[in-house]
């Protein structure tokens, strides 16, 4: 396919070099951000707190995984576990007045994410890279590989963080003191 997108075939042109990757990934991670706000300040405002958020959640991981097809990578998720908690207790912090509680969870599990995510970026070679587990996953799946991939890697793992972030999201939200 000539000048396309192709999801049987890799993205050549775009994956080479770890500055065009690391690059790539945090437009992709911006964009999930801001596609993520977007569906839950326009349509979960009627929606409880918990299933609005994990809403919006998800529907971010969607559009990670989207582009984890494009690039025929599931390792463009892997940033996810240390990008996403902090973006979106921050996001609430915003909307919440500040008390010692929440500037203290908000510098934990910042600090937390920027280590988790430096230690990403130090072993991030490009895009062209895929972590050996999710090939392993793909060799054994065989035809089954896109639910191992849509549901294994990127799904339950969605959920597992958003179980860990709706703690301090909800203290945070709530205004909870010490």
């Amino acid at each position: 396919m000539n000048g396309g997108i192709s999801l049987n075939s890799p993205v050549s042109f775009e994956r080479k070099g770890r500055k065009t990757g690391l690059f790539l990934i945090l437009l992709i991670y911006c964009g999930a951000v801001l596609f993520g706000l977007w569906i839950f300040r326009s349509f979960l405002s009627d929606l409880l707190f918990p299933y609005s958020l994990l809403i919006a959640d998800v529907t971010a991981t969607l559009f990670v995984f989207l582009f984890s097809l494009i690039f025929r990578n599931a390792s463009v998720y892997d940033p996810y576990w240390s990008v996403q908690p902090p973006v979106i207790l921050f996001a609430f912090a915003l909307s919440s007045s500040f008390t010692p509680l929440s500037v203290l969870l908000l510098l934990s599990v910042f600090f937390w994410g920027i280590r988790l995510t430096v230690n990403w970026i130090r072993t991030f070679q490009s895009l062209e890279k895929q972590d050996w587990r999710y090939d392993l996953l793909r060799e054994k799946s065989g035809p089954f590989y896109f639910f191992v991939n849509l549901f294994g890697i990127h799904l339950v793992p969605t959920l597992v963080v958003f179980l860990c972030i709706l703690p301090p999201v909800t203290a945070v939200r709530n205004g909870s003191v010490l």
